[in-house]
């Protein structure tokens, strides 16, 4: 699974947990690692110090081969300062997803429009801290930030602010009389 994906399991994982108690969270979090485990599993199994070095190392900037990519971003402009300034862009990438961590703990998203603010904020936060990140890597926050907006738009035809109800089955089906 790409690792930009994880935030997006945790912040659903919470609008499940606010919205229909811990079991659903809790099905939901075995159904994805499920998965990763059967995808992932094998090729983390067969080369777990390749796995830790791409997944991990690198995207922080702490693997043997670092990226060539040049950025301005405050991350990136910390870590080439130094060991220094490497640390303290971990740090606040850190002190990001706690302070995002603990937004959605204090308050959980209940319904999608906010639980994907909250995962755009992350992002975009994370992106912007990394030592290893890139100005591409926000076409992710972006595009979702986009989509947020615009399914709220008035003007749009429709409701797109709510998700609709299914229509399935004789429940569909309209009798007019």
């Amino acid at each position: 699974m790409k690792a930009t994906a994880w935030p997006a399991v945790a912040v659903v994982a919470v609008l499940l947990i606010a919205r229909q108690g811990w079991r659903a969270g809790m099905w939901f979090i075995a159904a994805v690692l499920g998965v990763a485990a059967a995808i992932d599993g094998p090729a983390v199994a067969a080369h777990p110090a390749a796995a830790l070095a791409n997944t991990v190392l690198y995207p922080l900037g702490l693997a043997k081969v670092a990226s060539p990519a040049a950025s301005l971003l405050p991350g990136h402009l910390l870590a080439s300062t130094g060991a220094v300034g490497h640390w303290t862009a971990l740090v606040l990438v850190a002190l990001a997803g706690v302070g995002v961590g603990a937004w959605l703990i204090v308050r959980p998203p209940r319904e999608a429009h906010g639980a994907g603010w909250r995962l755009a904020l992350g992002l975009a936060l994370v992106f912007l801290l990394a030592p290893a990140s890139r100005v591409g890597y926000f076409v992710y926050p972006l595009g979702l930030a986009a989509w947020l907006l615009l399914s709220r738009w008035p003007e749009l035809p429709g409701d797109l602010s709510v998700d609709p109800e299914p229509q399935h089955g004789w429940h569909a089906v309209q009798v007019h009389h």
